[in-house]
């Protein structure tokens, strides 16, 4: 895991605040964006290589990004989600 406590911009090691646009300020959730291996238990994990993930990286404070969650097929189709980056840690 790397340091960014001074970083505006997202990279991979980076812990993110993120929340669905839909959602409420206070619903928002902490996010390590790196591999399996550098998984802690304060924070959820998002690949760098998936489509979050890829999204996430070089992003900005305060930007909103969209994403198309993966298709898993009949039971989830793909559709369009937005996150808002509250905070880079």
């Amino acid at each position: 895991i790397v340091d960014n406590s001074d970083s505006e911009t997202v990279v991979s090691g980076s812990i993110v605040l993120l929340k669905y646009s839909d959602e409420e300020d206070d619903e928002a959730e902490r996010y390590l964006v790196g591999s399996i291996e550098e998984r802690r238990e304060d924070v959820h994990l998002v690949s760098p290589t998936s489509p979050l993930g890829e999204k996430l990286l070089g992003a900005k404070l305060g930007e909103t990004i969209k994403y198309e969650s993966p298709d898993l097929g009949s039971s989830r189709p793909s559709e369009e989600l937005e996150v808002v980056l509250l905070a880079i840690e």
